[in-house]
């Protein structure tokens, strides 16, 4: 198995399972070759003890729970975030309800906010960006930001007058600067806490049945 196929297909888009599935692989297989790909290239990493900690980012969704609504970003390197998520089915279906339309329908998007050396409230960001993802898509990268810099990111969709509807709201992770040989591999994420996202204004309008209507 080339493991550089299984890198593009991360990279367009697709969610672990849907790999598997094209590949006629298992997620067990998947996983050890993208470990397997890190070790061999980055021997040093366990060596370090950086501040910063080498990350197997490709098995962060493992981590994730399927029954948690979540959504994490961490540092690849000086000028890109890697993104994740996991929306579940019961939130799916409370947005379908209040969209009147299926998931699958709906367009999806990252923002992504600049909150460096602000504390952030949602509206402040130092500047912002939307960036289309694919429907389907449970991880992106995001790509041509500052190193030295602090990030939000929100997952969402938009209703029909284009207004942007968070339903995920990341931690805050801060990118290191740029130092010469020390951005080789992924980094995890260090979370400044004084700056954590809030969270979104709509939030509490999510009932068990439908997300009403908020001021």
């Amino acid at each position: 198995m080339d493991v550089n196929i299984i890198l593009q297909l991360i990279d367009e888009g697709l969610t672990h399972k849907q790999i598997t599935e094209r590949l006629g692989i298992t997620i067990g297989k998947l996983n050890y070759q993208l470990t397997k790909h890190r070790r061999a290239n980055h021997p040093q990493s366990e060596e370090e003890g950086e501040d910063f900690e080498f990350l197997d980012d490709f098995a962060v969704m493992d981590r994730h729970c399927a029954s948690i609504d979540r959504l994490t970003v961490l540092p690849r390197d000086p000028e890109c975030l890697y993104a994740c998520w996991n929306i579940t089915d019961e939130r799916k279906r409370m947005t379908e309800e209040f969209f009147h339309c299926g998931w699958q329908e709906l367009p999806k998007y990252l923002r992504v906010y600049d909150v460096s050396c602000i504390t952030f409230n949602g509206d402040n960001a130092n500047r912002q960006w939307m960036i289309a993802v694919n429907r389907e898509a449970n991880n992106w990268f995001i790509n041509v930001l500052a190193p030295d810099c602090t990030y939000i990111a929100d997952y969402g969709t938009t209703s029909l007058d284009g207004t942007f509807i968070t339903l995920l709201r990341s931690q805050a992770v801060r990118i290191p600067p740029r130092e010469e040989g020390t951005w080789q591999t992924p980094r995890s994420a260090v979370v400044d806490l004084n700056a954590a996202a809030p969270e979104p204004p709509w939030q509490s309008a999510f009932t068990g049945y439908s997300l009403t209507h908020s001021p």
